[in-house]
């Protein structure tokens, strides 16, 4: 409970940004960009996510080919330090002959802080997946973590932010310079 709660507050701390951080990260701001994997269905449990994945979109994309497919990528332009994005996909659909409803989706609210040339990002995923085993449906508090400044070209380098254990949803992120 008490790991909760410093939780909690170190993302309150996170969206409270004075209105001089407003812009520090440039006037133009940079590209945020999140990318979530689930692994293919008969990989639910057994996938290792690597904690760093270099390459474009892309080439992360083709790394974890048979493996993991994309859930959700984006790509904001002009974020800045206090700004909140939402990352959602959802997707309902038949499952199989007896036409069973599966619900697979994530809704995740992060919020930016730049403090100098650092980039912290954190904040809580809502994750519904229908795996093999049933439907995982759970909430995530990301921690607070500094996300890589890179280029976007093949050098491009992704930090694993959260792995939820129940669906093998992933998230990646990193700030194109």
């Amino acid at each position: 409970m008490k790991k909760m709660i410093s939780q909690l507050f170190a993302l309150t701390l996170l969206f409270i940004t004075t209105p001089a951080m407003a812009n520090i990260a440039s006037e133009g701001g940079h590209h945020v960009n999140f990318m979530s994997f689930m692994p293919i269905d008969n990989m639910h449990g057994k996938f290792e996510y690597p904690a760093e994945v270099k390459g474009t979109f892309a080439d992360v994309m083709k790394s974890f080919e048979g493996k993991a497919e994309p859930f959700a990528i984006v790509h904001p332009p002009r974020m800045h330090s206090g700004d909140i994005l939402n990352v959602q996909v959802d997707a309902l659909g038949e499952e199989g002959d007896n036409a069973a409803l599966e619900d697979d989706g994530i809704d995740c609210q992060f919020s930016l802080k730049v403090v100098g040339k650092e980039f912290l990002v954190g904040g809580v995923c809502n994750i519904s997946v229908a795996t093999h085993k049933g439907n995982v449906k759970n909430r995530e508090i990301i921690e607070v973590q500094s996300l890589p400044a890179t280029d976007a070209d093949s050098n491009a380098l992704w930090k694993l932010l959260y792995v939820n254990e129940a669906s093998g949803v992933a998230m990646y992120g990193n700030v194109q310079k």
